[in-house]
């Protein structure tokens, strides 16, 4: 059964926060993945229905993993806000 099918019957019967919760702790490897931007019940019902025949608009988010096979090396990413913190404990140790 997929998820557009138990969501307005079954689903109808967890609260949304039980929901993604398990959805998001229980994360199947698989290529594509998608996720939703609702507020409520029925709000994720009708966003996971129109993704289910093919729909998308501004609440849904898709897009395909990497496969397994890519090679994924360790990258460094910097912000730019260690200067800044630099500053701020020149500026504590002055005054």
């Amino acid at each position: 059964m997929s998820l557009a099918d138990w969501l307005p019957g079954d689903g109808k019967k967890k609260g949304l926060r039980a929901i993604t919760s398990t959805l998001g702790q229980r994360l199947a490897h698989h290529d594509y993945k998608a996720a939703f931007i609702v507020s409520n019940h029925k709000e994720a019902v009708e966003a996971v229905t129109r993704f289910a025949k093919g729909v998308t608009d501004e609440s849904a988010l898709s897009g395909r993993v990497l496969p397994s096979d890519v090679k994924k090396d360790v990258i460094w990413v910097f912000s730019g806000h260690g200067a800044q913190l630099v500053s701020a404990m020149y500026f504590a140790e002055a005054h």
